[in-house]
């Protein structure tokens, strides 16, 4: 018989569970994260899983919501203590770059979601004009 979680133990589960899969997709990327090794980092079974997400897919979107809601704080805040209107349009720049980076990833995610059967050789993206996302200037902000 499976055991149920706490209402605490349930917040501190997902809360790992985000965690992890920020780190993993910054340092494996979408394919290479596991949710197996998700689970492991988080402490539960690989069924208790899906009483937190729908899948892993699902999950991934979350974290890049949190991400996306993150870099826009951080916009904001950075708009609001700039008084020099040059500067101000330099930084919107990098932000909308940095925005704009962020969205590659979503991108790739939406492609396998709807585009399973594709590979994702690192050649074959690049050879299809597809560069790899600097990650480190996204969450540098």
């Amino acid at each position: 018989m499976s055991r149920s979680f706490t209402d605490y133990e349930k917040d501190n589960i997902r809360k790992s569970l985000l965690e992890a899969c920020k780190q993993s997709w910054t340092q494996y990327g979408y394919k290479k994260t596991s949710v197996d090794e998700l689970c492991k980092h988080a402490g539960i079974s690989k069924g208790a899983f899906y009483l937190f997400f729908e899948s892993k897919e699902a999950l991934f979107c979350e974290v890049l919501c949190t991400v996306q809601e993150q870099i826009c704080d951080t916009a904001s805040e950075i708009m609001e203590k700039q008084k020099d209107k040059n500067q101000r349009r330099n930084d919107m720049k990098r932000i909308m770059a940095a925005l704009l980076a962020l969205s590659a990833p979503s991108q790739q995610l939406h492609d396998d979601h709807q585009h399973p059967h594709r590979g994702g050789d690192a050649g074959e993206d690049q050879a299809q004009g597809n560069q790899p996302v600097d990650q480190v200037a996204v969450f540098a902000l």
